[in-house]
């Protein structure tokens, strides 16, 4: 929350009090750090210069309830498994914190929320904690410098709930792409030019880590079948890495469907892509189970050169 934000700001600071503090934070960390600047107002500027925050998801009540409705309940139901054996460990060593039955039997973040996050972090209930924890109605009151990237096809955050104009501050800077997805934002070679423009002197040599296969080389046999994907795909289909993920996506997706028994339906294709087990696509390696639907722990880092090239 804001408070382990000002905690760790506040000791970077004491430990570098001359250094510039830049602040990148993403997902539920950006939420917080939005949060903290807005609270702290202009006390915030002695102690971080600039802030990005990406995909922050600034109206919890809007998010929450988003991951609830259609294809969102897929993330829904991956994050709560995660959720639900980190609670599990918890509760070992503290049996009095949370009613683990409780807890077990949550189906959506909401029913998490209000049996274990909510009232550890002293909030009443689920409506309390989405309310008070949010960012947004505070973004009026920030005066550090801040970039505020939010795709508008973020399943964590419906394009309705975005902040207007007039809901943040002349220091906060609002950036919302059409695509992107939560955290999904992806670099092509033409892009590469415009970061390094953006970052001046400072834009050459920036360092991107991407979790898919670089697209630009031909090194694995999943980018030279995409690259004849996007050929085939004929006129403006485009090589990058947000549709390179799309694209082994769908093969993944192809795969479970194959793998489904019976009338399709969710827990059927559930199973279907944990029967996928280990294998190769194309030298990208992925690995389904009922334990495991993490499916790769790829990472690929780019650079960026002079020229605003992408260098993998």
């Amino acid at each position: 929350d804001s408070t382990e934000i000002d905690w760790i700001l506040r000791r970077l600071r004491a430990e570098a009090p001359t250094q510039p503090i830049y602040v990148c934070a993403v997902s539920l960390g950006g939420n917080a750090t939005l949060k903290w600047l807005g609270e702290q107002a202009s006390a915030a500027k002695n102690i971080a210069d600039k802030v990005v925050a990406v995909s922050a998801p600034l109206d919890l009540t809007a998010a929450g309830n988003a991951l609830e409705l259609g294809f969102s309940k897929l993330y829904t139901y991956n994050f709560l498994k995660t959720m639900k054996v980190n609670a599990q460990q918890k509760h070992v060593r503290f049996p009095d914190s949370f009613n683990l039955g409780a807890m077990l039997a949550s189906k959506t973040l909401g029913q998490f929320d209000n049996v274990v996050t909510a009232p550890l972090h002293g909030y009443r209930d689920t409506v309390d904690y989405w309310l008070r924890a949010s960012a947004k109605p505070v973004l009026k009151y920030i005066e550090v410098p801040t970039l505020l990237l939010n795709a508008k096809n973020d399943p964590f955050l419906p394009a309705i709930a975005l902040p207007r104009a007039d809901e943040v501050s002349a220091a906060v800077q609002r950036e919302f792409p059409e695509g992107g997805g939560h955290v999904g934002f992806g670099l092509a070679n033409g892009e590469g030019a415009e970061v390094k423009d953006a970052g001046g002197k400072d834009g050459a040599g920036v360092v991107v880590s991407q979790v898919m296969p670089s697209p630009y080389s031909a090194a694995k046999p999943i980018a030279r079948e995409f690259a004849e994907a996007v050929k085939a795909a004929g006129k403006g289909a485009q090589a990058n890495f947000s549709s390179m993920e799309g694209y082994i996506a769908a093969k993944l997706f192809v795969e479970g469907l194959r793998r489904t028994t019976g009338k399709l339906s969710r827990d059927g294709l559930i199973a279907g892509l944990e029967a996928i087990g280990t294998q190769s696509l194309g030298g990208f390696s992925v690995s389904f189970s009922s334990s495991d639907r993490v499916a790769s722990s790829f990472v690929e880092l780019s650079m960026l050169t002079g020229d605003g090239r992408v260098k993998t």
